[in-house]
C-alpha cells in the first residue's frame, strides 16, 4: 500500500476517533441518568482501544497489546460491578427526597 495514502487513512481514522470522543465525553458530562453514564464509559474505552490498534498500525509496533488487553479487561469489570452494584435513579431520589423531609 502507498505509504502516503496509508498515513492519510490513519489520519482520518484519528479524527474520527477524536471527534467520537468528543460526543461521548459530552453524553458522559451531559447524561441525565447513571446508566447514560455508564455507556458512554463503554463506548470510550471501546474507543480507546481503537485508538491504540490505530496507533499500533501507524507505528508497525505491537508493544501495544499487552495495555489493550488491560484496558478492555479493567473495562469489562468496570462495568460487571457497576451493573451489580448499581442503584436506581429513581431510588436514589426517593431516598434524598425522604432525606429532605426529615
Amino acid at each position: 500500500m502507498n505509504p502516503e495514502l496509508f498515513n492519510a487513512l490513519l489520519g482520518v481514522a484519528a479524527a474520527i476517533y477524536f471527534v467520537a470522543t468528543l460526543i461521548t465525553l459530552g453524553r458522559m458530562l451531559a447524561g441525565p441518568n447513571s446508566l447514560d453514564r455508564l455507556i458512554s464509559l463503554e463506548s470510550l474505552t471501546a474507543m480507546l482501544q481503537g485508538m491504540l490498534a490505530a496507533f499500533m498500525a501507524w507505528r508497525l509496533d505491537t508493544s501495544v497489546v499487552y495495555p489493550m488487553l488491560v484496558i478492555a479487561l479493567l473495562g469489562f469489570l468496570s462495568s460487571l460491578a457497576v451493573a451489580k452494584f448499581r442503584v436506581p435513579d429513581d431510588r436514589a431520589e426517593q431516598a434524598e427526597q425522604a432525606d429532605q423531609a426529615e
